[in-house]
């Protein structure tokens, strides 16, 4: 702060300090008890070589004032940008949802003693993508199924379940599910375990086992089940034997060559009349007959004599 020497009433007592706002012509006031003068600044070199006009603490309060409103500016825009980010949301992992092994599994064979009705086979039987066509990958697996209908003549009726991803419509899921397990128990019956003992099931998307958002959850939808419907011909664990899913009928051998044959022979289309050309014929039209009957005029109706 600067007193102006050429001032009247330079002493100290009077309030006239002044100071510099970031311009030369800075306004200072002094205080003379009847009023306010305003006189200008003048440049005062400071001891250092350096005054207040120029690089002085004046531009440093500027300097600081911009890099303050530039931080201003920045911790604003976070602000007002915070409110915009989305949420975090955890990916599903594959092994969610996946049901844990029974016990025994693959130590014991299944009894009907464990109120299991699910067997399990180490493997998966495999298809063709989007088809009910099996794989040649899938042997191990059927034929330790045929192993177990042989070595279990006590499970009068199994239940091969279809089941697949989400990928499709319900209606076409649900039909390509029970092929699948079609295509199972028609391989099972031509390596000779009767038709009967086998029901076909399809279940589409509607029990996945793992999320269907990852490849591998998919995978593990795509699967194929077995499960004890009857034993001794009578319904296991008290249990609809179909499992409530979309039902095929199994045929044997005979009955599938039946229907073979029956839709190999061609159709015949059904039987027409023939075309007989009879040429232009000119008949003779006889006149309608004339009327006979008589039109009866209508009757005239009178007052009666002698009148009222």
């Amino acid at each position: 702060m600067v007193r102006d020497a050429s001032a009247r009433g330079s002493d100290p007592s009077h309030s006239g300090l002044r100071s510099c706002i970031g311009i030369e012509q800075a306004a200072l006031f002094e205080d003379w008890g009847w009023g306010a003068r305003v006189v200008r600044a003048r440049r005062v070199p400071l001891p250092n070589g350096r005054d207040l006009g120029k690089d002085g603490p004046v531009d440093r309060l500027k300097q600081g004032c911009k890099l303050a409103f530039s931080l201003g500016f920045v911790l604003f825009s976070i602000a007002a940008c915070g409110g915009h980010r989305l949420d975090p949301k955890s990916l599903p992992r594959a092994v969610d949802g996946l049901p844990a092994l029974p016990s025994w599994y693959p130590e014991k064979p299944w009894t009907a003693s464990q109120g299991q009705s699910r067997v399990y086979i180490e493997g998966k039987v495999v298809f063709d993508s989007d088809r009910s066509v099996l794989r040649p990958g899938s042997e191990k697996v059927l034929n330790m199924l045929l192993k177990f209908l042989s070595e279990h003549p006590e499970v009068t009726r199994m239940r091969v379940e279809g089941h697949t991803d989400d990928r499709a419509s319900d209606e076409h899921n649900l039909e390509l599910s029970a092929k699948r397990s079609l295509a199972v128990c028609d391989w099972l019956v031509e390596h000779g375990i009767a038709n009967v003992r086998l029901i076909a099931v399809g279940f589409g998307k509607q029990k996945p086992i793992a999320p269907n958002e990852l490849v591998e959850g998919r995978s593990e939808n795509r699967r194929t089940e077995f499960h004890v419907a009857e034993i001794d011909g009578r319904l296991f664990l008290n249990k609809d034997p179909t499992g409530g899913g979309y039902v095929l009928d199994v045929l044997s051998l005979e009955e599938r060559k039946q229907r073979a044959e029956k839709s190999a022979e061609p159709r015949r289309a059904p039987p027409q009349k023939a075309f007989r050309p009879t040429g232009d014929e000119v008949r003779e039209v006889a006149p309608a007959p004339a009327s006979t009957e008589r039109v009866v005029p209508a009757a005239t109706t009178s007052g009666k004599a002698g009148g009222q």
